[in-house]
Parts: structure tokens; C-alpha cells; sequence
């Protein structure tokens, strides 16, 4: 993440020598957060001078404010980031400037370095962040842009995401929580575990929490994958998997798609439940994909069909249980061997693909570690 040093930071070291050293304490970690790679750092002006002063005899330090100095025109926010940290004395706030947020902490947010550590993504599981990267890398590609990501993985969290998104804001981290809705129709309530991730956030400075418009991952991974994969991997060359596949592709290339497949269900379908049976939203989002599908649509309306399903038994089939695990597995496997093609996304993936990558950029861009000169 950058972080920017603003003028308030400038202190007399005669006015007040301890409070000098402490301040000094503070942006030595800063900077070395961004020596070591794990952010960017930027800075007024004004302020970048007085560190050079500041850090005169240690060489590593000096160097690194000098380089912003003698740099400083060219070194500023780039216009792709949109979000980013002032450091001020005090009295942080957040504002937005031409679609940029600007969060504030204070300076003595980060006077132990284990504050500094890079970019922490909560997910609710680990191949969630691992996928999530991917995204980042993609978006990265698409837009052209040259940044190094440091991120670390803090997934598999499930019910306890909302604990480890609290470990990291009492630490003062930098931290972004990504996670689904689990909305099975359109109109059904958002769980209540991303809600309680989303409730932190109340623009808490270091803290983002991106609830990404779909049921779970699986319903963002790309169709040409999931297609490749089942035609290729043996684990799926069954009669049962097959005939799963079969009927997900009357939703996948229906005129539907962006209206199904962000809330359907990939690992359990849709289910004679108890739910089905009392909710109205979930029946006529059933009842939607059934007309797409010719096998079972033909020569019988919809209640009809309903009539014939046994109590919890299928609606509407699943594709697999580990399509998400499968996935991420063809993916690195693929870019191993060099040979994965482009993804190829829907609507509303495309918009959920741009949403989570500019959003792990704006978190976990970092330096690259390097010299002084």
C-alpha cells in the first residue's frame, strides 16, 4: 500500500526531543516497511527533507529519503491507485478526492513494526486468497500496470473470519477482508458473517472489506476453465459428473447466464428444502432455471415438476463440490506448464474480476526491495 508522509509529521527536535524520537522511531519502520517491500512510501515535500536530516549518518535510511527527494516529481501517487494512507500527527479522517479515498492514521499507529507487516487478505478460505492473487495478476496484465503485490494470505477462517479480521485491526495492520454473499436467489439476505466483516469496516483507516456480488467464488471462475478442466481430468470422466455438467451448460450458455449463474449454487443445486418450499424468491429463481434446461421443461409446467420431487430432493442438479478446488488446481497447473489461456468472463464476472483487482493493487502494491543510490 503507499503510504504518504504529510507535512503535519514535522517536528523541532529542540521543541520536544522525545517526542522527535519517537516520531523518528515510527518513520524509521515506515520506511523500512518499503525497503523491505512490503509498501510504498511517499511524501510532502517539505517533510521528505527533514527525514533526510533526520536519518543524516545512517546510510540505508538517508539514501532511501534522499531517492524520494531527488526523485519527487515523478515519485507521487500514480492516477490508477484509488485508495491509499496519509500519516498524520493527529485527528485522522477519510475523504475522497475525484473517485480517490485517502484514508488518515496517525503516525503513532505504527511504532511497532509488527504494524507494518504487508498487506494482510482475510478470506474464508485459503484457496479463496490464492484465487483472489490470481485475479490480481490478471487485472495487473489487463491494465497494463507495473506494480509488485506483497500480500499474506490469511485464509480459512470460515465462521472465524471475523476473528481474524479483529486480530489484525487490534495489531494495526493493514488488512482487506474479501468475501461472498451466499445469496442463493436474488433478494435473499447477505450471511451474517459478511455482514459482521462488512460492519467493521465504517471507514476504519487500514481496514476494507470487499463483499464481492455473487454466491460463493466458484460462481466467478471462468466457464472456459470449468469446461476444460471436466473435459480433460479424469476425476470427472463418470456418468454422474458428466450428466452434472451437462445440465449446468443449459445455464452457462442460456440468455440467462448473468441472471443465474451469480447466485446458482454449483456445489448442492437447488433443493427440496424447507426454504424452497416457503420462499417465493428462491422458487421463481428455481423455477427460472428449469426453463432453461429442455430435459426436464418439456410437457410440464414448473408446479408440476415441483409436485413430482420428492421432500429435499433435486430441483435443480450441481455441478461439483470441489469445482473451486479443481479449478485453482487446473490454473497453476496450466501457467506451470505455460499453456493457460485467457480467461474468458461473463458480465458480471468481468465486474467482479475488476472490482477485486483493483482493490488487492490499491492494498498490497509494494516496493521492489532494492539498492540506494
Amino acid at each position: 500500500m503507499i503510504l504518504y508522509l504529510t507535512n503535519s509529521l514535522r517536528i523541532n527536535k529542540e521543541d520536544d526531543p522525545a517526542l522527535f524520537a519517537r516520531a523518528k522511531h515510527c518513520i524509521r519502520n515506515i520506511a523500512n516497511s518499503a525497503i523491505e517491500g512490503s509498501h510504498i512510501v511517499r511524501g510532502d515535500y517539505e517533510i521528505l527533507i527533514d527525514c533526510c536530516r533526520m536519518f543524516e549518518g545512517d546510510d540505508e535510511f538517508f539514501m532511501f529519503f534522499r531517492s524520494l527527494v531527488n526523485n519527487y516529481a515523478t515519485m507521487t501517487v500514480p492516477p490508477d491507485i484509488t485508495y491509499y494512507v496519509e500519516v498524520v500527527k493527529e485527528n485522522p479522517e477519510e475523504r475522497e478526492i475525484n473517485g480517490c479515498i485517502i484514508a488518515q492514521r496517525e503516525l503513532e499507529d505504527f511504532f511497532l513494526s509488527d504494524s507494518l507487516l504487508c498487506c494482510q487478505l482475510v478470506c474464508e478460505d485459503e484457496n479463496d486468497c490464492k484465487f483472489y492473487k490470481f485475479v490480481a495478476e490478471w487485472y495487473l496484465k489487463k491494465e497494463n500496470l507495473r506494480y509488485t503485490l506483497k500480500i499474506s494470505e490469511d485464509g480459512g477462517g470460515g465462521s472465524r473470519t471475523i476473528d481474524k479480521v479483529r486480530k489484525n485491526l487490534d495489531a494495526k495492520r493493514i488488512c482487506l477482508c474479501i468475501v461472498d454473499t451466499d445469496q442463493r436467489f436474488p433478494g435473499m439476505v447477505i450471511n451474517e458473517k459478511s455482514r459482521a466483516c462488512k460492519n467493521l469496516d465504517n471507514k476504519k483507516c487500514g481496514y476494507r472489506c470487499l463483499v464481492i456480488n455473487v454466491h460463493e467464488v466458484e460462481n466467478i471462475l471462468p466457464i472456459n476453465y470449468i469446461d476444460d478442466l471436466i473435459a480433460t481430468d479424469p476425476r470427472y470422466h463418470w456418468n454422474k459428473s458428466q450428466e452434472f455438467k451437462r445440465h449446468y451448460d443449459y445455464l452457462s450458455r442460456s440468455s440467462e447466464v448473468d441472471r443465474i449463474l451469480p447466485f446458482f449454487d454449483y456445489k448442492k443445486g437447488i433443493k427440496k428444502n424447507a426454504e424452497f418450499i416457503s420462499n417465493d424468491g428462491y422458487r421463481r429463481f428455481g423455477e427460472l432455471c428449469w426453463k432453461q434446461n429442455s430435459e426436464i421443461n418439456t410437457g410440464i409446467s414448473f408446479d408440476e415438476y415441483v409436485d413430482l420431487v420428492p421432500k429435499d430432493g433435486v430441483i435443480y442438479n450441481q455441478l461439483s463440490e470441489s469445482i473451486s478446488v479443481d479449478t485453482l488446481e487446473y490454473i497453476y497447473t496450466k501457467k506451470k506448464l505455460g499453456t493457460l489461456t485467457s480467461p474468458d468472463l461473463l458480465g458480471y464476472q468481468k465486474n467482479e474480476w475488476n472490482r477485486i483487482g483493483k482493490e488487492i493493487v490499491n492494498w498490497s502494491c509494494a516496493r521492489i526491495p532494492e539498492g540506494m543510490s
